[in-house]
């Protein structure tokens, strides 16, 4: 009786199987809420200075009217959609690698933060918010009596 023999794998095959592999682990979402964001979710940069804090994010190929910012109840809610362009019946797409979806996203607002005091601006593909701080109400120094 001949031992069965398993074939050779070579490198090509290899590779592609870990690619294939390698892109599945990392495309996939990590959990449920984050599937159903995994359409659109744009990169978010916080900062802050001595008078307020700066949120910028990255949202190319939308209009102003698409991007809605709102704070309520101590929070600033960020909302954008893009849509999914409807291809034409006789267009076959080979590759599509643009996400589409609703982005939805809230910041917590910290207390010294004037909700009122709110300014946004959206140029070349980038939302900016500054986020004013309260003025500081003056301490005074309370003198205990005896």
């Amino acid at each position: 009786m001949q031992p069965i023999r398993a074939p050779r794998p070579n490198a090509f095959t290899t590779l592609g199987a870990f690619n294939t592999l390698f892109d599945q682990l990392f495309d996939a979402p990590v959990s449920p809420s984050e599937a159903r964001e995994a359409g659109f979710r744009p990169p978010v940069n916080i900062t802050e200075d001595g008078e307020s804090l700066h949120l910028e994010v990255e949202l190319p190929g939308l209009q102003k009217d698409d991007i809605h910012l709102d704070p309520e109840d101590g929070r600033l809610t960020l909302r954008a959609e893009r849509p999914k362009p409807e291809l034409g019946e006789d267009v076959t797409a080979y590759r599509s690698e643009f996400r589409y979806g609703v982005f939805r996203r809230a910041f917590v607002l910290p207390r010294e933060i004037d909700s009122n005091g709110i300014e946004a601006a959206y140029s070349n593909g980038v939302l900016r918010v500054r986020l004013r701080k309260r003025e500081q109400a003056t301490k005074n120094r309370i003198e205990i009596q005896d």
